[in-house]
């Protein structure tokens, strides 16, 4: 495990012609003791919210006290967490919101340019209402759903991922 770091490490340093990087010895690697996300604000709006506030109201709501640290970079949030649970809790949890603007959350390694992670969908749950009795069936059902996004799963509860 500690080699794919390493590999990692040196690919995202960009070394060309050649270059060597040196870890000195490589041991075996402890269990992982950070967890990354990578979270981005939806929003409509021209002006985007100071970063600082969007990070002291999230990190409030989702009370996480010491085991998550969040920092602004560009248009997105970088989040570090100490136990995996609670990022997973955040990436499955939601939906969050700052203001009437969704923050949305995807998986991050850490290493990887921030802005290359995609962040262009989100599941959301869909009721429908009014279908007529004759038409709920699951053709008629999925076809509903494929109008508003990519189906995840299809059965009396339709997940769906809006892009």
């Amino acid at each position: 495990m500690s080699n794919e770091v390493a590999q990692r490490f040196s690919s995202v340093l960009a070394l060309r012609d050649g270059g060597r990087l040196s870890f000195g010895v490589v041991r075996a690697a402890p269990a992982p003791t950070q967890f990354f996300a990578v979270g981005r604000l939806l929003t409509f709006k021209r002006k985007v919210p100071d970063p600082k506030a969007v990070i002291g109201t999230l990190s409030s709501v989702w009370d996480l006290q010491n085991r998550m640290q969040m920092r602004a970079r560009e248009d997105r949030f970088v989040l570090r967490f100490t136990r995996a649970n609670d990022r997973k809790h955040l990436l499955t949890g939601g939906p969050w919101f700052y203001g009437r603007s969704q923050f949305v959350l995807a998986e991050y390694d850490g290493f990887q340019d921030v802005a290359s992670v995609p962040i262009e969908s989100f599941p959301v749950w869909v009721d429908i209402k009014g279908l007529p009795d004759a038409l709920w069936t699951e053709e008629a059902v999925e076809k509903v759903g494929l109008s508003l996004g990519f189906v995840e799963h299809l059965g009396f509860i339709l997940l769906i991922k809006i892009k």
